[in-house]
C-alpha cells in the first residue's frame, strides 16, 4: 500500500508537470488524450508488474524483477561505499575484481554466464533502477510510474517528429503511437522497451528539427545521450535504423530519387559493416549478430523458454545470413500466429499479427500517390524490415519475438499513414475481400495439432540434474521416455497424454539410485526375526522365542540386525543362552552387516563345524576348544546353503517384498552387491512377467560357478537388468573387528582384521574381469584391504582407463592411498550413513590418529571426481533421504552428533544429490538412459515435498516420498 500511495503522488506530480510543460502537445490532440494516454500506460505497467509476480516462480529470471533486485546491491553500495555507487552507476572505472567481488557477483545479472554479446545490455536497467531507487524508497510501483513515464515521452517526442508530415492525420497518428496493444503493454513496464522508446523518440525528435532548420546547437548532447543509450541498451535497433538515417538525411540534404538513394546508402554500409572488422580489429558486424543468436539460444535453454522454435544453423557469414532471412522474416511476422493456444496474450498477439499481415499487403498492393513523402515512407519501412531482419536472425523464443518486434509496429503503421489519403477510408475496398483470407489464416495459426503422449508430468519444479542444473516446470513422456521438457504451457498445449500427473508444485528428481544394497538379501530379511534395535542380548533372544513359536513350520529359525555396539555392555555374545531355549532346532542369528553372527550348537552340527575347523578368512570363537557359537566373517559364509536352497515362492516374494520398501523410499534402481546365478535368471524372468518393475544392477558373487556361467554368456545388458560386475570380498566389517587394519585394532591388542582372500586370488578374479568384460567391485574397509586391492587393480589397468572398476565402502583410506583411486581410475562407492552409525564407536577401533582417515567422503569425491552413494540395506534402512541427511549433515536419525560427524567430510547437497543418481548410473554404465531428466533418457523419478539442493536440516526429517516412476509408469503413490 505505501508503494502504491507513493506511485499515485509521483504520477499526479508528472501529469501536473505534463500540462505546464510545452512539450507535451501534439497539433489536433487534445492534451486530455494525452494525459489518458500516460495513465493508460502506468496501468499497462501494473498489469505487467502483476503478472511478473504471480506468474513467475523464478524471481531471479523474472525480467522486470532481475534487474529491480540487483539494483538494490548497486544501491546499497551509496551508503558504504558512495564513491562506488557513482562509478558504477556511470560505468568510470568499475570494471575490476573489487567490484567483481563486492557486487557484481553478489548480482544475478550483470555477469550472465550464457552471455558474449558486445554490449551488456542488463547493466543499463540495473543502473536505472539504481537511479530510481535515490526517490523511489525501493518501491516497484514508483518505479513503474517514471518508466511508463519515459515511454511515454520518447512516443511523445516520436509524435513531434512525424505529425508535421501527417496533416490531417493527427489523431490517427495518436492512435499509432499509443493504442497499439503490444506497445502499450510492452514499453510500459519497469524494462528495456520502455528506455529504448526514450532514446529512440528524443533521438528522431532532435533529428528530424535539425532536418527541418529547427535544431540548436544546445541539443547536440541530448542527441548524443540517445546514441550513447540505444547503443547499451538495445545495440541492433540502433544497428538497423542507421542505414535508413543516413539515407534520410540524404533525401533530406539532396532531394530527389529517394528510392536510389536508400537502395545506394544500404548497399554502400552494408559492405562497410561486413569489413568493419579490417579497420576495428574484434568488432565484425555478422559475428556480434551471431553472438546475440547464441546467447539467446543459451538463455532460452536456461530458462526453459514455453515458445522456443529450434532456430537455423546460422554462422556468422554473409551468405548464412542470406540464406536464413526468409526464416528471420518469418519468425518475426508469421510466428506469433502459434502463440494464439498459449491463451489471452497469445490471441492478442495472433491478432497484432493478422493486422501486421494486412498493413504488409495494403502497402504492397497500394499505390504511390502524388505527395507521398517517399523518403519518409522508404525510412520507416527500410528501419522496420532490417529490424524484422536481426529480431528473426538472432530470436529463437516466439513469446520474445512479441516483445522485441514491439519498436518497428509504430513505424510500420506511420507509413501506412504517409501513404493513405484522408480523405478516403484508410482500408482500400481490394483490402476488404482479403479479410475470409486473413481470418482462415489466423484460425490456421491458431490451429495446433496435439502429440500423443503416455504421460505429462506438470506442476512441479523438475530438477534435471544436467550439467546446467536445470529445473523445468513439466515434461512429455512416451514409451517410458522423455520426449520433452520445458514450460507448464509449454507441454500441456503441445501434448494430448493418456494420464496426466499434477506435481501439485513439489519436487521431481531423477529416480534415486542404490549404489550398494543387498536388495534380494533384504527381502529374505523379511521372512526372518527381526533384531535391528535390540537393547541387548535377551531381547534378541526373546524376539527369536516368540518368532519360532510363530512359526512352528521352519526348520532353520532365522534372524538378523542385533549390534552389539548399542548395547550397554558392548561384548560379543555367544550362543549358552541360545542352546538353552533351543535344544533341537538350529538358528542362526547374524550381525546387523552380516559379517558376524551366533548360531546354536544345532546349527553347528548340521554344518560339521567343531572345535577342530579352520576356515580361512573367517574366526569361529572358541572357548576351552570349543565352539561358543559366534562366527566371523568367511565362518559365516559357511551357512550360505541355506539361503541359497530357499524355494521358488520364497524368493519371489523376497524379490516382491525388496521392491514393495524400495518403490516407496524413491529407488527406481537398485546395484545389489552378490547374487548368485539362479537369483539373476529369477530376478530376469520376474522382470519379463512384469512382476518387477525396479531395475537390477546385479553383482555375481565370487563363485567359481557362478564366474564359469558368465565366462560362457558374457554379460547381460537389459533395460532392467544389468550383470556386468563380480562382487569380491576383501576383508570382513569394522563392527564386528573383521576389516583388515595395517595397524592393530585399538580396542584389541594384536590384532588387524581378516584378510578374506588371498592376493593371488584377488589378481586372478581381477583378470577374469578384465578379459571377459566385467567390472570389478570388492568390499574393502579397513586401510590394509584398500591399499591391497588398490595395488591388484593398479597391476592390471595399468593406468586410466574407463572400466569403472569400484571399491566398495571404502571406509578407512589412509591419505597416501586416496590418489590411487584418480592413478587407476577407481570409483569409490561409499554408503554415507555409515559414518553416522559407526561414529559413536569407531574412534575406539581405530584410534584418535587413525580416525581423521575414516568415512572421508569429501577426500574421495575430490580424489575421482564422484562417488557413488547407496545404504547398504539392510545393514541399513532403505532410506536414500537418510544417505542424503547423513552425507551433507552427517547427522544420525536421532540427530548425533549435534553439529555434525567430523564435517569437514561431508558433501554438499548438489553433489549428494548427483551421488545418489548420475554418478551411480556411471558407477554402473547406465548415464545414456538414467540418472538425469533429459530428453530420450529414461523416465525414471521421484517425487518429493521440497528442494534437497537448499533443504535445511530441521525440515528434511519431514520430507516424504509422495510418488516414484520407472520408466514412465507411477509405481508408487503416495
Amino acid at each position: 500500500m505505501p508503494g502504491l500511495l507513493l506511485a499515485t503522488g509521483y504520477l499526479a506530480l508528472l501529469l501536473y508537470f505534463m500540462r505546464r510543460s510545452s512539450f507535451y502537445r501534439l497539433p489536433g490532440v487534445p492534451l486530455r488524450w494525452l494525459a489518458g494516454a500516460f495513465v493508460l500506460k502506468v496501468l499497462a505497467g501494473t498489469a505487467l508488474w502483476w503478472i511478473y509476480t504471480y506468474s513467475y516462480t523464478d524471481r531471479a529470471n523474472a525480467d522486470l524483477y532481475k534487474y529491480f533486485d540487483d539494483s538494490a546491491v548497486l544501491y546499497d553500495a551509496l551508503w558504504t561505499r558512495p564513491l562506488d555507487y557513482f562509478r558504477m552507476l556511470l560505468g568510470i572505472a568499475n570494471d575490476n575484481e573489487h567490484f567483481n567481488t563486492h557486487y557484481y557477483r553478489v548480482m544475478n545479472n550483470w555477469m550472465r554466464k550464457y552471455e558474449s554479446n558486445l554490449a551488456n545490455d542488463s547493466h543499463t536497467m540495473i543502473r536505472f533502477n539504481a537511479f530510481v531507487r535515490l526517490f523511489s524508497d525501493g518501491q516497484i510501483h514508483v518505479h513503474t510510474v517514471f518508466a511508463a513515464f519515459l515511454s511515454f515521452t520518447g512516443l511523445t517526442a516520436i509524435g513531434k517528429a512525424m505529425a508535421p508530415h501527417l496533416p490531417g492525420r493527427e489523431k490517427a497518428l495518436f492512435a499509432v503511437l499509443f493504442l497499439i496493444p503490444s506497445v502499450v503493454f510492452w514499453a510500459s513496464g519497469v524494462i528495456k522497451e520502455s528506455l529504448l522508446f526514450f532514446g529512440l523518440g528524443l533521438l528522431l525528435w532532435k533529428l528530424f528539427a535539425a532536418l527541418e532548420g529547427r535544431g540548436r546547437w544546445r541539443d547536440l548532447p541530448v542527441f548524443g545521450f540517445c546514441l550513447v543509450l540505444l547503443f547499451y541498451l538495445k545495440f541492433y535497433v540502433l544497428l538497423s535504423m542507421t542505414p535508413a538515417l543516413v539515407a534520410l538525411v540524404w533525401c533530406r540534404l539532396r532531394p530527389g530519387r529517394p528510392a536510389l538513394k536508400f537502395a545506394l546508402t544500404f548497399v554502400v554500409l552494408g559492405l562497410a559493416a561486413l569489413n568493419v572488422h579490417h579497420l576495428i580489429p574484434g568488432f565484425n558486424v555478422l559475428e556480434v549478430l551471431w553472438w546475440k543468436h547464441s546467447d539467446f539460444i543459451g538463455l532460452a535453454n536456461l530458462m526453459q523458454s514455453g515458445s522456443f522454435i529450434s532456430p537455423p544453423p546460422l554462422e556468422p557469414t554473409g551468405l548464412s545470413f542470406a540464406k536464413y532471412a526468409p526464416h528471420a522474416l518469418f519468425m518475426t511476422f508469421l510466428s506469433p500466429l502459434l502463440m494464439a493456444r498459449q491463451g489471452a496474450m497469445g490471441l492478442v498477439a495472433a491478432a497484432e499479427t493478422v493486422a501486421l499481415i494486412a498493413i504488409l499487403m495494403w502497402l504492397l498492393l497500394h499505390r504511390r500517390r502524388a505527395g507521398t513523402d517517399a523518403a519518409l515512407v522508404l525510412f520507416c519501412l527500410s528501419f522496420a524490415l532490417v529490424l524484422a531482419l536481426v529480431i528473426g536472425w538472432t530470436t529463437p523464443v516466439v513469446g520474445a519475438v512479441v516483445r522485441y518486434r514491439v519498436p518497428l509496429l509504430p513505424f510500420l503503421m506511420i507509413a501506412a499513414l504517409l501513404l493513405a489519403d484522408p480523405s478516403k477510408h484508410l482500408l482500400p475496398l481490394r483490402l476488404r475481400g482479403l479479410l475470409p483470407f486473413l481470418a482462415a489464416l489466423l484460425l490456421f495459426g491458431c490451429a495446433h495439432k496435439h502429440r500423443e503422449a503416455d504421460l505429462v508430468v506438470h506442476n512441479a519444479h523438475i530438477v534435471s540434474l544436467d550439467e546446467q542444473d536445470r529445473v523445468y516446470q513439466a515434461m512429455a513422456i512416451v514409451d517410458g521416455r522423455i520426449v520433452e521438457l520445458g514450460a507448464e504451457q509449454q507441454i500441456r498445449n503441445r501434448y494430448r497424454a493418456k494420464e496426466t500427473y499434477d506435481a501439485a508444485g513439489r519436487w521431481i528428481y531423477p529416480g534415486f539410485i542404490d549404489g550398494h544394497c543387498h536388495f534380494f538379501g533384504y527381502g529374505l530379511n523379511k521372512q526372518k526375526v527381526d533384531l535391528g534395535g535390540v537393547k541387548d542380548w535377551d531381547e534378541a533372544l526373546a524376539r527369536t522365542k516368540a518368532f519360532a513359536d510363530a512359526h512352528p513350520e521352519k526348520e532353520w529359525i532365522l534372524g538378523r540386525g542385533w549390534d552389539q555396539n548399542l548395547w550397554a555392555e558392548q561384548r560379543m555374545p555367544d550362543n549358552t543362552k541360545l542352546n538353552a531355549l533351543f535344544p533341537d532346532r538350529p538358528v542362526l542369528l547374524q550381525r546387523v552387516d552380516g559379517h558376524a553372527a551366533v548360531a546354536n550348537q544345532v546349527a553347528l552340527d548340521r554344518v560339521g563345524l567343531t572345535g577342530a575347523s579352520r576356515i580361512a578368512g573367517g574366526i569361529m570363537e572358541l572357548r576351552e576348544d570349543q565352539p561358543t557359537g559366534l562366527l566371523i566373517d568367511n565362518a559365516v559364509d559357511v551357512f550360505q546353503k541355506i539361503f541359497d536352497e530357499a524355494d521358488a515362492a520364497t524368493k519371489r516374494q523376497a524379490l516382491l517384498d525388496a521392491q514393495r520398501d524400495c518403490l516407496a523410499a524413491g529407488l527406481t534402481m537398485v546395484c545389489d552387491a552378490g547374487l548368485d546365478t539362479n537369483t539373476i535368471a529369477l530376478i530376469g524372468r520376474m522382470q519379463q512377467e512384469g512382476m518387477l518393475k525396479i531395475r537390477v544392477y546385479a553383482m555375481v558373487a565370487d563363485k567359481p560357478e557362478h564366474l564359469a556361467h558368465f565366462a560362457t554368456t558374457g554379460p547381460v545388458i537389459g533395460e532392467r537388468l544389468i550383470v556386468r560386475s563380480v562382487k569380491v570380498y576383501a576383508d570382513g566389517a569394522l563392527g564386528s573387528r573383521g576389516a583388515l587394519l595395517k595397524e592393530p585394532y585399538s580396542d584389541q591388542h594384536g590384532h588387524h582384521g581378516l584378510q578374506l582372500a588371498t592376493r593371488e586370488h584377488f589378481l586372478e578374479v581381477a583378470q577374469w574381469c578384465k578379459a571377459n568384460g566385467f567390472q570389478m567391485a570388492t568390499h574393502a574397509i579397513g586401510d590394509s584391504a584398500n591399499k591391497l586391492l588398490l595395488e591388484v587393480y593398479g597391476e592390471v589397468l595399468g593406468s586410466t582407463n574407463d572400466l569403472r572398476w569400484r571399491i566398495e565402502h571404502a571406509q578407512v583410506v589412509t591419505p597416501a592411498d586416496i590418489e590411487l583411486f584418480s592413478r587407476y581410475t577407481v570409483i569409490p562407492s561409499v554408503q554415507p550413513t555409515h559414518a553416522t552409525s559407526d561414529g559413536p564407536w569407531a574412534k575406539d577401533r581405530l584410534g584418535e590418529a587413525r580416525i581423521p582417515d575414516a568415512y572421508a567422503y569429501s577426500r574421495l569425491q575430490h580424489a575421482m571426481g564422484i562417488l557413488a552413494l547407496g545404504t547398504d540395506f539392510p545393514v541399513e534402512p532403505i532410506d536414500p533421504l537418510g544417505t542424503f541427511r547423513s552425507a551433507v549433515f552427517r547427522i544420525s536419525p536421532t540427530g548425533w552428533p549435534e553439529g555434525g560427524y567430523r564435517k569437514e567430510n561431508a558433501l554438499s547437497a548438489l553433489d549428494a544429490l548427483r551421488g545418489m543418481t548420475i554418478w551411480n548410473a556411471i558407477a554402473s554404465f547406465t548415464e545414456s538412459d538414467l540418472g538425469t531428466l533429459e530428453v530420450g533418457k529414461q523416465a525414471d523419478f521421484v517425487v518429493l515435498d521440497a528442494d534437497l539442493r537448499a533443504v535445511s536440516e530441521a525440515v528434511l526429517p519431514t520430507l516424504k516420498v509422495q510418488a516414484t516412476a520407472i520408466g514412465g509408469e507411477l509405481v508408487f503413490r503416495r
